[in-house]
């Protein structure tokens, strides 16, 4: 991903490892967590939607950050690398939790 300077527009994403026409709910995992504010993530969003015709689940988005998110955090404890931010797993949890409640998402 290719962001301004000033950390408010996304410029470009390209993924050269996998090339290939897959799920856009995967390549947008990562942005629910590049700022604390969702509000680039729904910009981001409603931005694609609108430019390709397609729809974006939250649900689906965010079910694949919590995948990342968590696996992220895994390697890292056991390898005894900090968490982005210096947070603690709880920490780390709760913040997820957070993003979901902000995006109105419930988990039952």
């Amino acid at each position: 991903m290719v962001i301004s300077e000033d950390g408010e527009r996304l410029l470009l994403v390209a993924d050269f490892e996998n090339v290939a026409v897959g799920d856009p709910h995967y390549d947008f995992r990562y942005l629910v967590s590049i700022r604390r504010d969702l509000a680039w993530f729904n910009a981001c969003r409603e931005a694609y939607q609108r430019l390709s015709g397609r729809q974006l689940s939250v649900e689906r988005i965010l079910a694949w950050h919590i995948l990342t998110a968590l696996g992220d955090a895994l390697w890292r404890t056991e390898l005894g690398v900090p968490l982005p931010g210096d947070l603690t797993p709880e920490d780390y949890v709760d913040d997820i939790t957070r993003r979901l409640g902000e995006l109105g998402v419930t988990i039952t």
